[in-house]
């Protein structure tokens, strides 16, 4: 009995991680979704936003209470996605919360 109570508690924290690691490759994957977006040439203000936000409507609800931030000075672009991941063990996505940042440089044109 005590056996099968460690294993279910291995099962468990395995398919936590799982989550997390899900959860965080998705706001990755969205960060650099929005910094392609806002970096391309003459790209509309809130460009980055709308593309990480459609992406991630995309993946379904593995990634929850989601905040997104993209800011560029002109010169370069930077795309912050916050949020968390389904919790399998109670608490746990609210103590451990999931961040992604990407950087980028805005395409411009240059004289040779």
């Amino acid at each position: 009995m005590i056996t099968a109570t460690a294993v279910l508690a291995i099962i468990f924290l395995a398919i936590q991680a799982a989550n997390y690691f899900y959860a965080r490759s998705i706001a990755l994957a969205a960060a650099q979704e929005a910094v392609n977006a806002q970096r391309a040439y003459n790209a509309a203000p809130g460009a980055g936003q709308a593309q990480a936000s459609a992406f991630i409507a995309s993946t379904g609800d593995s990634l929850s209470e989601v905040t997104i931030t993209v800011t560029s000075d002109g010169r370069n672009v930077q795309a912050t996605v916050d949020g968390r991941c389904l919790s399998i063990l109670p608490g746990f996505c609210a103590m451990v919360g999931v961040h992604a940042t990407v950087h980028g440089t805005v395409e411009r044109v240059t004289s040779p």
